[in-house]
């Protein structure tokens, strides 16, 4: 089990906090449900992965990009997402 980025844990804790404190519900998931360990995805199958966990985000996965294009602006959703799947 690796061990999680102290300062990103700590940006982690402080959403939590920010969000229970406004009375926004709070689920936090199982350690790395995005990919196993040894696993390494693109960050498109990332944010697809995400979208199947979340229906509601599926219609919001930009298509996936060609090399000579630039990343999508929707993308940062799916990095929010993953982030927080990646350190619970």
């Amino acid at each position: 089990m690796q061990k999680p980025n102290h300062r990103r844990k700590g940006i982690l804790e402080r959403i939590e906090t920010e969000a229970r404190k406004h009375r926004i519900p709070v689920r936090i998931l199982e350690d790395n449900p995005v990919g196993s360990r040894g696993e390494r995805l693109t960050k498109y199958e990332i944010a697809r992965r995400v979208a199947e966990r979340f229906p509601v985000l599926r219609r919001a996965l930009p298509p996936k990009r060609q090399i000579w294009e630039s990343e999508h602006y929707r993308m940062s959703i799916f990095d929010a997402a993953a982030l927080l799947f990646s350190q619970r």
